[in-house]
């Protein structure tokens, strides 16, 4: 007990020196509350409640009113989360009170709904990674039915269940100005789950050096959005500096009396191109989806649209513009691609889990000249394919 209690002194004495009050955000709340620990431990009962006054602050300014957390890291809102309801238990034993932690736990609770999977893990959008953070489940979240569409409007995140079909689509910022470093230029992209298999995977966190991986992983053109050959919406430098950032933001949200989910959003990154990026998500009751990305003001520039498949899907190109996609399980996809559009299929990494393991992926690449491409992917039963397809990419 002696050990621990003279651990705690001294990284309070630490604490009292580098706690995070210029930025604010998840290393604010974090080195405020780590602090507060180590004054509790010491008896010191008003330093204590000083922290948990600034804790309690940063909490407030950095959970959305739609709950999601500021950063839009779904790692970090669980990180967060966390953090939040270890504070609960801590004042209910200090004060016996902790109505606002409560008012703000059960708004991120339900928030996180909307950046998870059905296999139960989150959405790897901006600086996320599987198992960087404890898993939805360990914060609250369970399996439940949930309505057909679940959208944060301040948070930038729209969650869409039809039939086999769940696509998660974003269209917010990068993230606060104040601190921009986590966000990531996916701008109108989605990840996409077919039959509970995730099918379309952003490329999750290849670094957290300044390095080229690093401006890589932040790209727009790593990412699953309609971007430009040539252009970023975005200026990275370092490992976590921004320059100039576009945005993104959703222009509809809505389901239609037949049953169809309709996302349509846009992206100003390209501006100074003279170029806008939109794209229009539609998901019918079976689970039918079809993705159209168009592109104003191209001036002779290329509009490309990426789709990242996760490596347990084989992928067996058909024709020109139908692909075959089978899951290890016998789940099936069919992919058609409008007629016209350049198309290309080639071998690709993912990072699930962050830099330290990369995974075997496929890339598909759509490239218009006329400023639109439409792609359809359609769920099947095994019984309604004719042949089952055989892997058609080596890594």
């Amino acid at each position: 007990m002696e050990i621990i209690y003279a651990h705690l002194w001294r990284s309070a004495e630490i604490l009292k020196l580098t706690v995070e009050r210029y930025l604010g955000f998840n290393h604010a709340a974090t080195t405020e509350i780590g602090l507060a620990i180590g004054l509790f431990v010491q008896g010191k009962a008003k330093e204590f409640e000083k922290c948990i006054e600034n804790f309690i602050d940063t909490m407030s300014n950095c959970v959305l009113p739609d709950g999601m957390w500021a950063e839009r890291s779904p790692s970090y809102h669980i990180h967060m989360l966390v953090l939040l309801d270890a504070t609960k238990a801590l004042l209910a034993v200090s004060r016996g009170e902790s109505g606002l932690l409560s008012d703000l736990s059960q708004r991120m609770k339900t928030a996180l709904y909307t950046v998870v999977h059905p296999d139960g893990e989150i959405a790897i959008f901006n600086d996320a990674a599987w198992r960087d953070a404890p898993s939805p489940k360990a914060v609250g979240w369970r399996p439940a039915s949930t309505p057909a569409i679940i959208s944060l409007p301040y948070g930038g995140y729209t969650r869409v269940s039809r039939g086999p079909m769940v696509v998660i689509m974003d269209a917010g910022p990068m993230g606060p100005d104040a601190v921009i470093g986590h966000g990531h230029a996916d701008f109108l992209s989605i990840e996409a789950s077919v039959g509970g298999h995730r099918l379309i995977v952003d490329p999750g966190v290849a670094s957290i050096s300044p390095d080229e991986r690093r401006t890589w992983t932040r790209s727009a053109s790593a990412h699953n959005g309609p971007t430009v050959f040539g252009c970023e919406p975005a200026e990275f430098f370092g490992a976590w500096r921004v320059g100039r950032r576009g945005t993104a933001a959703f222009e509809e949200v809505s389901l239609s009396s037949a049953g169809t989910a309709v996302l349509r959003g846009q992206c100003d990154g390209y501006l100074p191109w003279g170029i806008t990026a939109r794209r229009e998500v539609a998901i019918e009751e079976s689970g039918r989806t079809v993705i159209d990305d168009r592109w104003s003001g191209l001036s002779g520039r290329q509009g490309v649209t990426s789709m990242l498949i996760a490596g347990d899907w084989d992928v067996l190109q058909e024709s020109a513009s139908r692909f075959l996609m089978h899951h290890l399980d016998g789940t099936y996809a069919v992919v058609t691609v409008r007629r016209g559009v350049f198309v290309d299929l080639h071998s690709a990494w993912s990072y699930p889990l962050g830099p330290m393991e990369k995974v075997a992926a496929s890339r598909l690449t759509l490239a218009a000249e006329d400023g639109v491409v439409t792609l359809q992917i359609e769920p099947r039963l095994a019984a309604e394919v004719q042949h089952a397809p055989t892997v058609s990419l080596e890594i």
